[in-house]
């Protein structure tokens, strides 16, 4: 197992159940700091992943989410760490529920729904008590049976503050729940590839005026996907740039799954027009596009969508840095190799031609005593 730095990506979900009365659960899942925040700001309660699969250390999407590929039979365990930023202490209920994607992105279920996913779960202990500023551990263990279908499944881990009935509604309890998704891909052999295509970028502006740039993506891969990312504008109105603006809310896309992933900028920017870089990555995967964009003038209205142009490999620093940095290695692997076999040939060759080397203790010393006896009269 690796041991994650100490930053918390929570999915905040509020439900609110009594009699008559049901609200769908809703989720939202923004970047790790992000999140952070507005969990110990607006729930006093916060939940993280602690650990995560060695062979998955440079994926960004395993060091927040429990995200891994197995066979069936396996066993795994994770932790999570549980947080209480209240001024009280707190008892919290610990347990997976049921997940899904939809054209809305991820959505957890409400109460303690449970799909196939859930039923390998076990979450231990089952309640924590916790004091102000207090933190611990909560572990995670799933049990993949050994024969099932191949296939990718969607749980949360869940950690719920229960709160006392309301006074002016005592038939009517609100529960806060914080989570840390989980995404299983079971099969055998290797993992299905994750891979999107961006194909359109469009300019527009929110109701409010301010200016939106959203690409349309599609999964082209066999895993879910989160997408985040970032927006350059250059080759503005006199020659002006702007940004880089972050994507600020992370876009789940499930399998085959196409929508828009939005980046909001200054309210201040100019109509343009501007060369717009768009560069989004899920996981190990990244790729960026350009596109030439101008922004309407009419708030609540969007230019026609503009083709995205594939930057190529190139052109994009953070594949072909890592990229060079490989080959750089193989070579130097390849040299060492090489010069050893050129080393140890010369030193074969030079035993075949009987070039003499260091003679033999054992062989001179009866050289030696042969000569004595003959010397002797």
């Amino acid at each position: 197992m690796k041991r994650l730095p100490h930053r918390c990506a929570a999915l905040v979900v509020t439900v609110v159940t009594g009699v008559g009365l049901a609200l769908p659960a809703a989720a939202s899942a923004g970047p790790p700091a992000a999140a952070a925040g507005r969990v110990a700001a607006q729930h006093g309660i916060g939940i993280k992943l602690l650990d995560a699969s060695v062979s998955r250390k440079n994926d960004p999407r395993a060091h927040i989410y429990i995200d891994d590929f197995v066979r069936p039979g396996a066993v795994l365990t994770r932790h999570v760490q549980v947080s209480d930023f209240t001024a009280r202490p707190v008892r919290l209920n610990m347990y997976a529920v049921a997940s899904s994607i939809d054209s809305a992105g991820w959505q957890v279920a409400a109460g303690r729904a449970t799909n196939e996913l859930t039923s390998w779960m076990q979450v231990s202990p089952a309640t924590v008590d916790l004091q102000p500023g207090k933190s611990a551990a909560v572990t995670v263990l799933i049990h993949v049976p050994p024969t099932v279908p191949k296939g990718e499944r969607y749980a949360t881990i869940v950690a719920e503050l229960p709160a006392p009935p309301q006074a002016s509604n005592p038939s009517v309890s609100i529960a806060t729940r914080v989570g840390v998704r989980v995404y299983l891909d079971v099969g055998a052999g290797g993992e299905p590839a994750s891979n999107f295509a961006i194909s359109t970028l469009t300019a527009a502006r929110d109701k409010d005026g301010t200016p939106v740039v959203s690409a349309q993506v599609t999964n082209t891969g066999g895993r879910a996907l989160d997408l985040g990312g970032r927006l350059q504008l250059s080759g503005g109105p006199g020659g002006l740039r702007a940004g880089p603006y972050d994507v600020q809310v992370p876009r789940t896309l499930g399998i085959g799954e196409s929508g828009d992933v939005t980046v909001a900028l200054d309210k201040q920017t100019p109509v343009g027009p501007w060369l717009a870089k768009m560069t989004l990555r899920s996981g190990y995967v990244q790729h960026a596009v350009t596109g030439r964009l101008s922004f309407p003038r009419s708030a609540g209205t969007a230019a026609k969508p503009v083709k995205a142009h594939a930057v190529p490999l190139a052109k994009n620093r953070n594949v072909l840095v890592p990229v060079a940095i490989g080959l750089i290695l193989l070579l130097a692997i390849g040299l060492a190799l090489w010069l050893f076999w050129r080393r140890r040939n010369r030193h074969d060759k030079r035993n075949a031609d009987g070039t003499p080397g260091s003679p033999p203790v054992v062989p001179a010393q009866r050289q030696a005593t042969t000569s004595q006896t003959h010397s002797t009269p």
